[in-house]
């Protein structure tokens, strides 16, 4: 497990959903230094906490735990132009649910 990828993508889901790290920790009932040695990966986080943090940015648990894309596995890429980070988190959002349908769908 790589605990520094998985840090960073704490810190890039929790700014595209807009919210700050005080925000973070209040939601998942942490301190404020935890979420912030998560994010620099300085320590592990138990997997309630990953889930809490999961479900309050709206991302999977396999996506925070993921360490890299499997050499067979496709990654889609696509350029939006969004006109505000709401936008920008509801465009996430559907394509988040997207992907879990598809998952659903094998």
């Amino acid at each position: 497990m790589d605990y520094k990828e998985l840090g960073n993508r704490v810190r890039e889901a929790r700014t595209i959903y807009g919210i700050t790290q005080s925000n973070l920790a209040e939601r998942v009932g942490c301190s404020v230094q935890h979420i912030s040695h998560i994010e620099t990966g300085h320590t592990k986080a138990s997997l309630p906490l990953l889930v809490k943090i999961a479900n309050t940015l709206h991302v999977s648990v396999d996506y925070l735990l993921q360490d890299s894309l499997e050499e067979n596995s496709s990654e889609l890429s696509i350029s939006i132009e969004v006109r505000s980070e709401k936008e920008k988190t509801l465009i996430y959002s559907i394509v988040d649910g997207l992907r879990k349908g598809l998952d659903n769908f094998e």
